[in-house]
């Protein structure tokens, strides 16, 4: 059976730290195909153009910080998957940005192969249910509607 490669878009200002996650998955090319921004701008342009499955986001960008940045992303993308991969090891901070719609949250210094391809292939899946999910309510309103 032939999937088609998930397509991630990593918003991440630091050039060292996009390197590292191509290597996390350089080795599953065939599954995973990654584009870079470094600025929630670039970014937010790019999911304009659609084809995004999943944005790995950090949450220290020249032109957004914080919670605002996922907030951003989620507004302008709602249907795209977003897990916060980030420096910022704060729980409080994980927990909230789950609350708010984030499928994951990765630590950056607790990141590894297993942990981030695991992390990504489940965010898409659970992103997926959720779109097809509310595709269903909405159908079932108008049907009632009708």
């Amino acid at each position: 059976m032939q999937f088609e490669p998930i397509n991630i878009l990593l918003i991440e200002d630091d050039p060292a730290a996009a390197e590292i996650v191509q290597g996390l998955i350089r080795e599953d090319a065939s599954l995973f195909k990654l584009q870079w921004a470094d600025h929630l701008q670039a970014g937010l342009d790019r999911l304009t153009a659609g084809g995004i499955d999943l944005v790995l986001l950090d949450f220290g960008l020249p032109d957004s910080e914080g919670l605002e940045t996922f907030l951003r992303t989620h507004e302008h993308s709602p249907t795209v998957a977003i897990v916060p991969l980030t420096a910022t090891g704060d729980e409080a901070l994980a927990l909230r940005a789950i609350q708010l719609g984030a499928e994951d949250y990765i630590f950056k210094g607790s990141v590894n192969r297993q942990l981030l391809t695991r992390s990504i292939r489940y965010a898409v899946e659970r992103k997926r249910s959720e779109e097809a999910l509310r595709r269903a309510h909405d159908e079932l309103e108008q049907r009632v509607k009708e």
